[in-house]
């Protein structure tokens, strides 16, 4: 990397979008230049969060030699969408040399690292120091997948970004979204605050979908699954007050 582009992307890390061609939102622009180290992004379909983050990865591997950076979802479809994006990226921009460009794999000259997975956790065991790991769609990934993650960047003093659209309310990603953990940033990207989105064509979509869908999709609310006959908050409570921990009494008499 020369090293007026270097100089750039130190004073800057979002002109890294501008070098691809784009014109970051402003909530682009905040995820780029923030160095908190814990971030949840809940973001509207189709607004840009994976390309964000990609970039947000890129920089990183380029800024800081010899890192390790994972990029993770449930499946291997979700965080190879995620890696190819990444890896066309890094092809275009040609700031540092390639040594090996594999499937999911992303090696760099200066010995940065950049790796899908997907899974449960265990996937995630042996991996040691990384720097920054992503979890894509990650009000779906399972818990062991933090139990595995958290630990580790705790050791290296890695950086998280957990994004996603809502799925519900249920699971650690909407736990820590309405928990009061100030150790985590909360960027919450709505398509209706994005000046690249036609706003007719979300009256259409909202049409399409209906109002509870495009609530979830576009408007990022957390809405309970169809046809559910009590709410979340109700089953919460219920668990809470009678102590039942799932188990059910043997059936006698048979």
């Amino acid at each position: 990397m020369d090293p007026l582009t270097e100089i750039s992307l130190r004073v800057d890390p979002a002109q890294i979008m501008a070098m691809l061609g784009f014109r970051p939102d402003p909530w682009q622009e905040t995820l780029l230049r923030s160095d908190a180290s814990r971030i949840l992004l809940l973001a509207s379909r189709q607004l840009g969060k994976s390309t964000a983050t990609a970039c947000v990865a890129l920089v990183e591997a380029y800024l800081h030699a010899d890192s390790l950076i994972l990029l993770s979802s449930k499946t291997e479809r979700q965080s190879g969408e995620l890696f190819v994006k990444l890896a066309r990226f890094h092809r275009k921009l040609n700031l540092v040399d390639t040594v090996r460009d594999m499937a999911l794999t992303l090696e760099l000259a200066n010995g940065s690292r950049i790796i899908a997975l997907c899974g449960e956790g265990d996937n995630f065991r042996g991996f040691s120091d990384p720097r920054l790991c992503i979890i894509d769609e990650a009000s779906i990934v399972s818990d062991s997948v933090m139990t595995s993650l958290l630990p580790m960047l705790l050791v290296s003093g890695g950086r998280m970004i957990a994004l996603s659209t809502p799925k519900g309310k249920r699971g650690w990603f909407y736990d820590k979204w309405i928990s009061e953990d100030t150790d985590w940033l909360r960027l919450n990207a709505r398509a209706i605050d994005s000046p690249r989105i036609d706003k007719s064509r979300l009256a259409g979509q909202k049409r399409d979908l209906g109002e509870r869908l495009y609530s979830q999709e576009f408007e990022n609310e957390f809405i309970e699954a169809e046809g559910q006959l009590f709410s979340d908050e109700t089953i919460a409570a219920i668990f809470d007050h009678t102590g039942f921990d799932g188990a059910l009494p043997p059936i006698r008499g048979i």
